[in-house]
């Protein structure tokens, strides 16, 4: 180290005080500053952890967003395959649309279409109280969900439920 940068600890004054670790104030060297070489080190540590911690909270905020990203596409594919198993009940594939919708129902349970198309497929299946479960489902998840409230009301109806039927028809219509 080259002598005219060299700190000179003076009578009464240990290294602590002389580098100001012991609450030794701002000022020219030897009252309370840290030599240059240690001041310019200091300073690069700070940047580099300023510099880190603002990395960390760019990616948790990236992060964050590309999991809501995530739980967007998962829905448009649960969406998406609802409507392939809508597809198979107009073609009359109803047994592969209900093994469909009880695969789909095992990732999104809480898709209220799903459980309104598995209740149709069950209906032209002939298993109408199953039907009745899901058409139930389906509008305890989307209270206000017609065409679920009318394949119930039809289903009840079929059933002999005139009173139950006569209900489900007015929801389907509020």
């Amino acid at each position: 180290m080259d002598d005219s940068k060299q700190h000179v600890v003076s009578k009464g004054e240990n290294e602590d005080t002389a580098y100001g670790l012991n609450g030794g104030g701002v000022g020219e060297e030897g009252q309370g500053d840290a030599p240059p070489e240690e001041s310019e080190g200091c300073v690069f540590n700070v940047l580099l952890v300023v510099g880190v911690l603002a990395i960390i909270f760019w990616g948790l905020f990236h992060f964050t967003n590309i999991v809501e990203l995530l739980d967007f596409r998962s829905e448009v594919t649960v969406q998406e395959r609802t409507e392939e198993g809508a597809e198979l009940i107009e073609s009359g594939k109803n047994s592969e649309a209900l093994s469909l919708f009880k695969e789909i129902l095992k990732e999104d349970p809480d898709y209220a279409p799903l459980w309104y198309y598995k209740g149709v497929a069950l209906v032209r299946l002939e298993r109408p109280e199953e039907a009745l479960e899901a058409l139930e489902k389906a509008v305890e998840i989307k209270p206000g969900y017609e065409q679920a409230w009318h394949v119930m009301g039809m289903t009840l109806g079929a059933l002999g439920r005139e009173e139950e039927a006569k209900e489900a028809f007015e929801q389907a219509v509020e």
